[in-house]
Parts: C-alpha cells; sequence; structure tokens
C-alpha cells in the first residue's frame, strides 16, 4: 500500500492490497449491499473483483470503515461507507482516490452507476448523468460520467492540465495565484473565513478586484459566516467599505452542509479545488475550462440553495 495520509476527522484512506485486504472490503460491502440494501450476496461479489483497484478506510485505530472500486474501463463502482461513518467525508475522499488513479492509470473519463439516492453527491464531485435511468439489484440507478484531464507534476508547465498538491504551502499559493489571475470575478467555498484568506496578499488581491469596475464581483459561500465576526477577520472592513462587489450566502441545504469540499473559481478558467477541507490535498490549473466549468455548476446549485447572510446584511450588501 501507499504511505498512509492522516486525516484529523479521524480516519484515513489507503490504496488496498486485494490479497491481504480482502476479508476487510469484503465485511464493509457485507455489513452496507447485503444487509443493509438487500443486494444477493452473489451479485455482491463479482468476477471483476480481483482485476480492479480497491480502496479501503480506516478509522485511526485500524478498523476498516470504507471502501470502492475502479473497473479496468474507468467504471467507479462497490462505493460502501459503514452507517456511523457517513456524513463526515469519508465517501468524498474515496471518490477522489480512485478519481486519481484513473488519471495515472491515463483514463480520459470514469463513470459510475449512481443509486438515485447519492446521485447529487456524485454531481457534487462533477459527475453528469449520461443517460437513462434503470434498476439493478432492484434499486433505482442512473449512469453518470466525469471526464478526466491528465495530472502532472505542479513543476511542469502545462495550462490545460490539473496539478496535484500534497503540501498545504502550494495549496495556498494556488489559492493566491488563482485569485490573483482574475480579471472581475471570483467564487469561494469554504467552511469560513480561515487565516489563509487573512493574509495582507490576499486581502489586497480581493481589494483589487473590488474596484476593478462595474464587473466586479466576490461570491462567497460558507458553512460558518458568523466566524467571520468572531475572529475579526481581515476581510470584514473590505466587506464593509464595499458590499457592491461582494455577495456572502450562508450554506443551509442539509446535502450541502454534509460536503466538506472548498473551491476558488476564477473568470479566467482558473480552479483550486480539495475533495476534504481536512485532506491535504487538491487540484489546480490556470486554465482547465472543462473542469472549472463543472465545478462552476456545482457552485452555483449550491448557491441557489443557500441563504443570504442576514446576520452580515450590511456587510455583503445583500
Amino acid at each position: 500500500m501507499t504511505e498512509n495520509k492522516r486525516i484529523p476527522e479521524g480516519f484515513q484512506v489507503d490504496y488496498a492490497n486485494y490479497a491481504q485486504d480482502f476479508d476487510a472490503l469484503r465485511r464493509i460491502r457485507e455489513v452496507v449491499f447485503v444487509q443493509e440494501q438487500r443486494v444477493p450476496r452473489e451479485i455482491e461479489l463479482d468476477e471483476a473483483d480481483p482485476q480492479c483497484a480497491h480502496v479501503i478506510a480506516r478509522d485511526l485505530s485500524g478498523v476498516p470503515i470504507g471502501t470502492g472500486r475502479l473497473m479496468p474501463d474507468g467504471r467507479i463502482g462497490r462505493m460502501a461507507v459503514l452507517g456511523e461513518w457517513r456524513s463526515r467525508g469519508v465517501g468524498g475522499v474515496l471518490l477522489q482516490r480512485l478519481i486519481e488513479l484513473a488519471r495515472m492509470r491515463g483514463l480520459s473519463r470514469v463513470h459510475l452507476h449512481a443509486q438515485i439516492d447519492a446521485q447529487r453527491f456524485y454531481a457534487a464531485h462533477g459527475f453528469d448523468v449520461c443517460g437513462e435511468g434503470f434498476r439493478e439489484a432492484n434499486i433505482a440507478h442512473v449512469p453518470m460520467q466525469l471526464a478526466l484531464l491528465p495530472m502532472i507534476h505542479p513543476t511542469a508547465t502545462h495550462s490545460e492540465t490539473l496539478h496535484a498538491f500534497r503540501d498545504e504551502g502550494s495549496i495556498q499559493e494556488a489559492v493566491l495565484e488563482c485569485l490573483q489571475l482574475a480579471r472581475h470575478s471570483v467564487d469561494l467555498l469554504r467552511h469560513r473565513l480561515d487565516a489563509p484568506l487573512a493574509k495582507a496578499t490576499v486581502v489586497d488581491t480581493l481589494r483589487r478586484l473590488a474596484i476593478s469596475g462595474v464587473r466586479a464581483r466576490i461570491r462567497i459561500l460558507l458553512h460558518e459566516p458568523d466566524a467571520a465576526l468572531r475572529d475579526a477577520h481581515p476581510l470584514v472592513p473590505l466587506l464593509q467599505r464595499l458590499p457592491s462587489a461582494f455577495a456572502i450566502r450562508e450554506i443551509d441545504d442539509a446535502a450541502d452542509r454534509e460536503d466538506r469540499a472548498e473551491m476558488t473559481l476564477n473568470d479566467r478558467q482558473g480552479l483550486v479545488w480539495r475533495a476534504n477541507r481536512a485532506l491535504t490535498e487538491a487540484q489546480a490549473s490556470t486554465h482547465a475550462p472543462g473542469r472549472r466549468a463543472q465545478l462552476a455548476e456545482t457552485f452555483e446549485q449550491k448557491w441557489e440553495r443557500a441563504l443570504p447572510c442576514v446576520r452580515l446584511r450590511a456587510l455583503s450588501g445583500l
């Protein structure tokens, strides 16, 4: 297996060794699919399983809590997380490990059969419906797919490629670059206005955007907007002085609140995206129109479901 990546939320995700981890993978899937969803055992364990690449999530004591697999043709499946660990970001990290693996294998897309109840989860990660709904193991499904860009080392120069970053310093540098390259507008999805957004270089960059003209637009979508006031965040005075350029909304939808992704999008096809704010991993590009469009659609959907920050109304101009 690869080196473990510790995550503050209390779990870690690794690529699985099928022979060594078989029993653990089967136990998770037995509980989720066979016991909870009443999928016949002979369907759940198929002949393709040994040919697939698997990922496994464990809590920090080593107990298996989730799994998923990638078939050679790019189909993702057998995504399963034990009940007590759901809505804690495990599924999102499992999915991103499988997408990362597909990129490393040079696949141009991944696809899956999403259970109807999980369709919004996959849509939040950029997947689009690509066919008619159907029933499988007596459960309603819909086919979905995600187009992939190749992944290269971040020191390489390739403006059409997603770069993978695995340390916080590089991630924040990518965020700053994304903001600095913007012409007039940016969209930010965050848990709260945090310390990286309090840096003078970031505040100055957002100030420049806010006074860039009539097209200036800075939208900030937050899980915890009140923290900005409690922490006396340096952006607050800027929001007060330039309310016409800033719009702030608070995430209210239950499913959106469970999503721990963060994103930064600019108006020049640039992006920085991390699947889980607790995970020191991100993807970034200065010019990735396809992926940026997928993320922008997700942001718009979350924005429409969010509520204006009544408590910050005077700050945001809403």
